[in-house]
């Protein structure tokens, strides 16, 4: 889910376990999908910024 309000950008994710999934792997799984966010998030906003340079 993304909204955009007052020039900030809320993003969440939503990760359920899978049927056969303990605790363990269901949390490094979704550390690891939180990460990918980060990463997108991250590199999203240097694109943006790398754009606003441009005369």
């Amino acid at each position: 889910m993304v909204g955009h309000r007052a020039g900030l950008l809320e993003v969440s994710i939503r990760v359920k376990p899978n049927d056969d999934e303990d605790l363990e792997t269901f949390t490094a799984r979704v550390e690891r999908e939180q990460r990918k966010l980060e990463d997108a998030v991250r590199e999203r906003a240097l694109t943006a910024l790398a754009a606003a340079e441009q005369p």
